[in-house]
């Protein structure tokens, strides 16, 4: 039999073991493995399962490839019986699907003979097949609700998936997860510089969706005193005390390079807002 992963991503890497289950006597094989549907029809490697191992030095092999494995155990090994391996083969899945799909392992080639060299005919279970998933792409733009000369340190993750920080001219940029979303409904959370960030579960609806998130300007300072990312009198009093300069932090709301009155704006505009669930 030919044991595999219940399911593998797209793109991924995987292994898949012949296995001998109650079968006596086995001195030699022959193993040809194929594969098709949505993984690598060629093999990457090949792995000596523990008929070659538990043989230590004692086994003879052909001039083996990866679609015809030989070995035989030389003396003075004794033949394998009971449960045991003939060895791994690795595949990678296909990569670029647009819906889920399937990997299907066979056994071209399955010769077991005995210490004589007469054959043994094993019960051999039929193919295996492996679900191939789909990994969901995401191509996110995130922009400011406000007039913003850059948007800065823009960073977003798709549960284990994170894009960023990155800083773009103008009001928005896109951040691409191609291929690495594992779920329709991953959680999101959005953040950038002099925004207020937020999160939640969303809804990728097809294998490529778009979607935009625009974040609330005016979110300059997260102290002791303003316990929860809110925009408030705190963000207000830190503009006013960088007022004119360059600004040391996130006072300079719109990135222009000078703290004054259009990022007090953004401040007032937005007062009393707090991190939501992303729209």
């Amino acid at each position: 039999m030919i044991a595999a992963p219940a399911a593998v991503n797209e793109g991924a890497s995987f292994t898949a073991t012949v296995q001998c289950d109650g079968v006596d006597n086995v001195y030699g094989f022959q193993l040809g493995t194929s594969s098709s549907g949505a993984a690598s029809t060629i093999a990457t490697s090949y792995t000596p399962g523990s008929f070659v191992t538990s043989a230590g030095s004692d086994y003879l092999e052909t001039n083996n490839t990866l679609n015809a494995y030989v070995v035989s155990r030389r003396a003075p090994a004794v033949a394998a019986s009971g449960d045991f391996t003939l060895g791994s083969v690795n595949f990678t899945a296909s990569g670029g699907l647009s819906a889920d799909g399937s990997a299907v392992l066979s056994l071209n080639t399955l010769l077991l003979g005995d210490m004589s060299g007469a054959p043994i005919t094993p019960a051999i279970l039929g193919n295996t097949r492996i679900p191939v998933l789909d990994l969901r792409t995401l191509n996110l733009t995130v922009s400011s609700d406000g007039s913003v000369q850059q948007v800065r340190n823009v960073t977003a993750s798709a549960n284990t998936e994170t894009r960023g920080p990155q800083t773009g001219a103008g009001t928005s940029l896109t951040l691409n997860f191609a291929d690495a979303i594992n779920t329709s409904t991953p959680t999101l959370t959005v953040d950038m510089t002099s925004h207020l960030m937020c999160s939640g579960s969303i809804t990728l609806p097809s294998s490529v969706s778009s979607r935009t998130v625009q974040l609330k300007a005016g979110d300059v300072v997260l102290n002791g005193a303003d316990v929860s990312a809110r925009i408030n009198l705190y963000d207000a009093v830190t503009i006013g005390l960088a007022y004119g300069t360059a600004g040391t932090g996130e006072e300079d709301v719109n990135g222009d390079g000078t703290v004054n009155i259009f990022d007090l704006i953004h401040v007032g505009r937005n007062y009393g807002s707090v991190t939501g669930a992303c729209p």
